[in-house]
């Protein structure tokens, strides 16, 4: 189920992200350090994919969904459509 993005898709890609950023890199950081054997894994370096959800200077997608929230004030209707704006609008000026 935790591959499934039909259901708690946001959630799921939480997980994701953090297994990416924070738990693969670290694991086999200490293995390492700790002469544990184990064999290592060939990971797609994803640090710019992370950036774009990250970051806070171009802003990233964490940046723009608390703009979001902070200004829609608890209302539902519309923050999906305010988010794809603008994603559009940073995507367009961008590109």
């Amino acid at each position: 189920m935790l591959n499934s993005f039909n259901i708690n898709a946001m959630y799921q890609s939480a997980l994701h992200f953090d297994h990416a950023v924070l738990t693969m890199p670290v694991n086999q950081e200490e293995y390492v350090q700790e002469g544990i054997k184990w064999v290592p894994i060939d990971y797609f370096n994803n640090k710019v994919v992370c950036e774009l959800i990250e970051s806070k200077t171009l802003p990233g997608i964490m940046s723009i969904l608390d703009d979001i929230c902070a200004t829609m004030h608890a209302v539902s209707e519309g923050a999906d459509e305010k988010l794809v704006g603008v994603c559009e609008l940073l995507c367009l000026s961008n590109c």
